[in-house]
């Protein structure tokens, strides 16, 4: 028995599967009594993923009129070839207030298609709408951690992330001693609030950064690997990140050298920075000069744009060389230009900043993703 306003039936790369297309709509599939109005209908909320790599994350809202003490749910998955593929599943009280749930699994690269689904005593049934799920091969080979001197370069920190670290036990870990992480106050957009412990994690050689909403705060974090010579920044120097986003609207990231000062006026170099992590949103280089430090006013901002997107499109390598009278930006290997006029020339520091978008809503307390860096390396200039 369908209960709602409108329901069908889709074909789904060979299977068939039950689709209700309305919101709120359920399949009831427990017994049913005389009159619907009293039939036990489980429903769930259209269920939304991000992908890192081959792992995703299934976030959904279970429901149940009237409440029942023990419900199993879930978000099932079909391979292309309608191989079952699902998140782990919840058993649990449900009620008529959403109840949330959000599971992770590896899956191979390839077509899937996902719906919320409950168990029932005939087995499985969708609860909620299906949608389309790509996991993309590795779209660009791996890039080994550079390690070593360069010509005219000095390489004073190397970090490749070998130390895993689960979500919450950042601010205890062994980085702790080489990395400071903004904790407890506001983002640049007043949107999000800093909160390490809860974003960050080391796995699989990665640094993590979970994005995502707790109690109606959007948390995120920033980094600083400092130079060992000064315990913070340096004047002058070369540095390369690796680095890789899921799609996640309303956020947003760059990697920058900052005054050590916090005086704006200084200036500002952006090596990588992406206005928002979506669609039509493209890496972009920028640099602001030097200008006001009475009132910590910079000079104009002047860079290079690329069509390369952040989120969803592999990994990258972006770097920069900035020395005396001159700042050169690399991606990919690629050369984007060299800013020439009103370059810092005070000591700055690297940070490594995933916070909400600038000039932009707040972001949707659904939304989650992940961005991801490889390896960070910095030099300083070379002796003589």
């Amino acid at each position: 028995m369908i209960v709602g306003q409108r329901a069908g039936i889709r074909r789904l790369r060979g299977r068939w599967l039950a689709v209700v297309a309305a919101a709120g709509v359920a399949t009831a599939f427990f017994p049913s009594p005389a009159t619907a109005a009293s039939t036990p209908v489980v429903a769930g909320t259209d269920a939304t993923v991000t992908v890192a790599g081959t792992s995703v994350t299934a976030t959904a809202s279970f429901a149940s009129w009237p409440s029942l003490s023990s419900v199993t749910y879930g978000v099932c998955v079909l391979s292309e070839s309608g191989a079952r593929a699902d998140f782990p599943a919840v058993t649990g009280p449900l009620s008529g207030s959403a109840t949330s749930y959000r599971q992770s699994r590896t899956l191979p690269a390839g077509s899937y298609w996902y719906a919320p689904c409950a168990q029932g005593p005939s087995g499985w049934v969708q609860v909620g709408s299906s949608a389309p799920l790509t996991v993309a091969a590795t779209t660009s080979a791996p890039a080994a951690m550079p390690v070593g001197d360069l010509p005219g370069w000095h390489q004073v920190t190397a970090e490749d992330f070998t130390t895993p670290v689960a979500l919450g036990g950042w601010m205890s870990s062994p980085y702790t001693a080489r990395w400071f992480a903004y904790d407890g106050y506001g983002d640049t957009s007043g949107h999000g609030v800093y909160d390490p412990a809860k974003v960050l994690s080391v796995h699989d050689g990665t640094l993590d950064w979970y994005l995502h909403t707790e109690n109606g705060s959007h948390l995120v974090a920033a980094l600083v690997p400092g130079i060992p010579a000064t315990g913070w920044g340096q004047r002058y120097g070369r540095y390369s990140v690796r680095f890789r986003s899921d799609t996640i609207p309303g956020y947003k990231m760059v990697a920058m050298l900052w005054p050590d000062s916090d005086n704006w006026g200084e200036g500002e170099v952006d090596f990588t920075e992406v206005g928002e992590l979506t669609a039509g949103n493209t890496i972009y280089a920028n640099m602001y000069a030097t200008g006001d430090t009475s009132t910590g006013t910079p000079g104009s901002p002047s860079g290079f744009r690329t069509p390369v997107r952040a989120d969803g499109n592999g990994w990258h390598v972006a770097t920069v060389e900035w020395a005396p009278g001159s700042v050169k930006y690399w991606l990919d290997g690629v050369a984007l230009g060299t800013t020439t006029q009103g370059v810092p020339d005070t000591s700055m520091h690297l940070v490594l900043q995933v916070e909400t978008a600038i000039g932009l809503p707040a972001p949707d307390d659904a939304t989650v993703g992940h961005v991801q860096v490889d390896w960070v390396v910095q030099y300083s200039p070379a002796a003589g």
